[in-house]
């Protein structure tokens, strides 16, 4: 599984159980109320089967609301299923296509497929479709009757409240739930837009410091061919007394050290040109328009002035050098591995005549 994927899941999971905790507590606040309106209902019709599996599911979505923070998403996703299919059976056969509860039936959908996988999903609409099918046929063969007649049930101020009611809670319920997976999913893009934009970052830059990488560097290398007239200079830079900094100090000092490099270069160099991690102790530096030797010194000069000054680390404070081998990019096609080479035997070159000082090719 990708990180994508991975993040996509996490952030699904949790505006699942989002979806479902808001269903259970407005479900909740509703039972309760149609509860007390079905309970002076009961005393109109009698109390009957139907009203005790009423109060039992209150009791049941009432219980799960309570406790929904200590359940996982799944198993209240069931519980929220199940009782709403008990509602919608026991009022259907009580009260036919009038009962409250086949407004919100159909929310169960919602959950199935906020939920579950597609083919569960699938099944489960397989599933209402026939059971519903069959209720219609009982009750049409006459095999069920209802126990509150149609002209008793549209008279009745009671019943039209708990109708209106469920009728208002779908709305809300559904309303709410498309609204929020609409949200959550362009929160979800920009997040992922966002991680896209660092992954891409990263590919192109050292993680330690900060600086483009030698692939950034390449790209970079190439629009400046790309020039009618090619004005650039290599610099290739290795520091010195970095290895004794690390064997003295510890590589957690080492690596300070290369980030205070980094900075330093960045701050001491054109907008225009670009400072690469080689990878270790060694910097590549893109000098763009730059062919001229007087600006050339004064750069570099500028560059090892800026790497000699101290370098504070916790308690300890310790002195680099560098050395730098100079390679003017010619006006012709060439790569930047081969300049790189060229400016490479120039800082060796720079080494063996005693460091912390320049040469060019």
């Amino acid at each position: 599984m990708t990180h994508r994927d991975s993040a996509f899941r996490d952030h699904e999971a949790v505006t699942q159980d989002k979806l479902v905790n808001f269903i259970l507590t407005l479900g909740s606040a509703y039972a309760v109320l149609v509860m007390v309106i079905t309970t002076v209902r009961a005393t109109e019709f009698g109390f009957d089967f139907v009203y005790f599996v009423d109060l039992l599911t209150v009791v049941g979505v009432c219980a799960v609301a309570i406790f929904r923070n200590r359940i996982n998403t799944r198993p209240k996703a069931y519980l929220v299923i199940f009782i709403l299919s008990v509602s919608f059976f026991t009022n259907f056969i009580a009260s036919g296509p009038m009962a409250g509860s086949t407004v919100l039936f159909p929310l169960s959908i919602f959950v199935v497929a906020m939920v579950f996988e597609k083919k569960t999903t699938i099944r489960y609409i397989q599933v209402v479709a026939i059971s519903v099918t069959l209720l219609g046929l009982a009750f049409s063969f006459g095999y069920i009757s209802t126990t509150n007649t149609l002209e008793t049930l549209l008279h009745s101020l009671t019943h039209w409240f708990v109708y209106v009611f469920c009728t208002v809670m779908f709305f809300v319920v559904a309303g709410y739930a498309l609204h929020t997976y609409r949200e959550e999913h362009a929160i979800l893009i920009e997040k992922l837009h966002r991680q896209q934009e660092m992954i891409e970052w990263q590919s192109k830059h050292d993680r330690l410091t900060g600086l483009p990488n030698y692939e950034l560097a390449q790209r970079y290398f190439d629009q400046i061919l790309k020039s009618s007239h090619v004005r650039a200079t290599i610099l290739f830079l290795d520091l010195d007394g970095f290895k004794d900094v690390n064997d003295t100090f510890g590589h957690d000092a080492g690596d300070h050290c290369l980030r205070v490099v980094a900075r330093r270069m960045r701050r001491h160099l054109p907008e225009t040109d670009l400072v690469c991690r080689l990878g270790g102790d060694e910097f590549l530096i893109i000098l763009n328009h730059v062919d001229n030797r007087f600006y050339i010194d004064r750069i570099v000069n500028r560059l090892l002035d800026a790497l000699n000054a101290p370098i504070s680390f916790s308690e300890d404070r310790f002195h680099i050098g560098a050395s730098v081998g100079i390679a003017a990019v010619p006006n012709y096609k060439i790569t930047l591995d081969q300049i790189r080479t060229i400016a490479d035997q120039a800082m060796y070159d720079a080494k063996r005549q005693g460091k912390n000082r320049a040469v060019y090719a």
